[in-house]
């Protein structure tokens, strides 16, 4: 899995799975830090309050790439990792799934635990709409106006977004962002300019 660009799900997915009177709602949806995701998981226990657990797992990227899972409950191993390996093996990041289990009176086993989650979570991850995100990166480009108009000329040939900024020591500054997968294009263009400075930023 690469930071370059990354799949992820569109939109918030649900599906459902019984196994012996138990039911297995999964819910996965678009997380960007682990902070949204606990506000994901408190409102998914508002709506379900008679739920027995609300297991989960979390693949996130902040400062670095962060996988995070929960039994909530279960006996160890049992949701939460099996969850957690659906996401790894879907390649999926900046996505929270959470399995919430009303117990049907029927004890499953360590086993048929394993089996459940991981089946309710491939059944979501199948059911949802996955997309491709590239990794976008601002170039900030100091120079001359008439220089960085010209540049600006040249982002519109490539639908690159270009704007200029007046910075507090008057001088001008032209934003450029784009794709991580595009980013040697404009290398290329401003190593060409001279008499301009510039710095390379990753978006988060």
């Amino acid at each position: 899995m690469t930071t370059e660009s990354y799949r992820s799900v569109a939109s918030t997915f649900t599906s459902l799975l019984s196994v012996k009177n138990s039911k297995f709602i999964a819910v996965i949806f678009p997380c960007v830090s682990l902070d949204n995701f606990k506000i994901e998981l408190s409102q998914l226990k508002k709506q379900h309050p008679k739920a027995s657990h609300f297991c989960h797992a979390i693949a996130v990227k902040e400062n670095e790439i962060s996988f995070r899972s929960s039994d909530d409950g279960e006996p160890s191993g049992t949701a939460g990792l099996p969850i957690l390996g659906q996401l790894k093996s879907a390649q999926l990041l900046q996505v929270g799934l959470v399995v919430i289990r009303y117990y049907g009176g029927t004890k499953l086993g360590a086993s048929g635990l394993i089996q459940a989650y991981k089946e309710s979570a491939r059944l979501v991850i199948e059911s949802s709409d996955v997309i491709v995100i590239e990794q976008k990166v601002r170039f900030e480009i100091q120079g001359a106006y008439g220089v960085l108009m010209g540049l600006v000329t040249r982002c519109a040939k490539y639908k690159w977004k270009a704007d200029i900024k007046v910075k507090r020591d008057n001088a001008y500054q032209l934003e450029i962002i784009t794709s991580e997968s595009e980013k040697n294009k404009v290398n290329e263009m401003i190593s060409k300019i001279n008499d301009i400075s510039s710095e390379l930023i990753y978006l988060k």
